[in-house]
């Protein structure tokens, strides 16, 4: 196991223990969120027939001006049979398929009708108003690639070709395990030495931020037992995330306990600020993270190591782009590690202007509740005045 590495090696090694999932057959209506792994293309025209755009009469343009007979009525879902003729109309709902002969769709306000005929306009176009067969999407034509996402307006796309399974790409089955016997639930009122357990419900969100669901989001006390019994339960997914009990307290057993669990740790403490006690081990495809209690080491240590594993995982690029802005306010880097600093982004001036929000340590998140961005400084780089052009990553969840 390597100690104290740098953050840039730490990522490097998460990486490199991450593999993308294979794919697997499933119910599509199950696999919505998961990422096609074949190429879904449609199995007709659609439109399968011309259809009416609106409600109205299926007419010849040589009628226009004309008064004609209306000949029938069709409904959607319905058909006439026949022909429609010169100087004749037939009465058509929305979305019903136009008959054969049909030239334009006159909408039902722009005609007069008299009992059983109707004066029609004097403009009438070829096409007005009709959806051609195939126009909107041709048999054979692909609407969804390799590694685009089943979203509920692809299903739609997906269940209207009559495919009831899709090969994709699922998301990850994640469980989180938050520790500590100072912590209770947020709905609950603390005790004189209580606070209440915030790093369940922030990880929860940042997975969702992913369109990660965690399969388990479950807290255990500060025992070996307890965390046996979280871990057992948490056996059979593909990510392990613990909050707390991972430095080198008198009750910090997590790392014992991930070794017993059959963990092989990879890593523990990163040469960063906030987050320098995270642990990472494997057991077998199972990825686990040990993340520090204190709210923004959690928070970073997910964005930073937890995310682009699980982006990985589902086949995603892992590291979002870097983006360049102004610092707005002059900033000081103290200390020998990589300082990870939260801030605030406003695009203001044709640029982004880029605020460091400094907090009271590493457990003050309040002071960072507006952040959406986050800033790099290395050691030693002393000083950093305002104007300065920097880069800075956007925070998962807040952009």
């Amino acid at each position: 196991m390597r100690t104290l590495i740098d953050p840039d090696n730490a990522l490097a090694l998460v990486l490199h223990h991450s593999a993308p999932m294979g794919p697997r057959r499933n119910s599509v209506h199950a696999a919505v969120g998961w990422t096609v792994a074949e190429d879904i293309a449609a199995d007709a025209d659609y439109p399968p027939f011309d259809r009416s755009m609106m409600d109205g009469y299926c007419v010849c343009v040589a009628d226009a001006g004309e008064r004609v007979r209306v000949a029938g009525e069709v409904a959607a879902g319905g058909t006439v049979a026949g022909v429609l003729v010169a100087g004749t109309a037939i009465e058509i709902m929305t979305g019903a398929p136009c008959p054969a002969g049909t030239e334009a769709v006159v909408p039902k306000e722009d005609v007069t009708r008299e009992g059983d005929a109707v004066t029609l306009p004097r403009e009438i176009t070829i096409g007005q108003n009709i959806t051609r067969r195939g126009t909107e999407c041709a048999k054979g034509a692909t609407v969804l690639r390799v590694g685009d996402t089943i979203t509920p307006l692809a299903l739609a796309s997906i269940v209207t070709f009559g495919i009831e399974s899709v090969l994709a790409y699922s998301t990850p089955r994640l469980a989180i395990i938050t520790t500590g016997d100072e912590l209770v639930p947020p709905n609950e009122t603390p005790g004189p030495s209580q606070i209440r357990n915030s790093n369940g419900p922030m990880l929860t969100a940042m997975a969702q931020a992913l369109g990660v669901s965690p399969t388990l989001v479950i807290h255990a006390k500060d025992t070996m037992d307890e965390l046996r019994t979280a871990l057992a339960r948490a056996a059979d997914t593909d990510f392990i995330v613990l909050t707390g009990a991972v430095s080198a307290g008198k009750y910090d057993s997590v790392p014992d306990a991930l070794c017993e669990f059959g963990a092989t740790p990879v890593f523990h403490k990163v040469t960063q600020r906030p987050g320098k006690p995270i642990f990472f081990a494997t057991r077998d495809k199972q990825l686990i993270f040990g993340l520090p209690g204190n709210p923004l080491s959690c928070h970073l240590g997910f964005h930073r190591y937890v995310a682009p594993a699980l982006r990985k995982f589902m086949h995603c690029d892992p590291v979002p782009p870097r983006i360049e802005g102004v610092l707005a306010a002059s900033f000081t880097v103290k200390g020998p590690r990589t300082l990870f600093q939260l801030a605030r982004a406003e695009h203001r001036d044709a640029a982004w202007r880029v605020t460091p929000l400094v907090g009271r340590g590493s457990a003050d998140m309040y002071a960072a509740a507006t952040a959406n961005a986050l800033l790099r400084f290395e050691p030693g780089v002393g000083s950093v005045e305002a104007g300065t052009r920097i880069e800075f990553e956007w925070l998962l969840g807040a952009h």
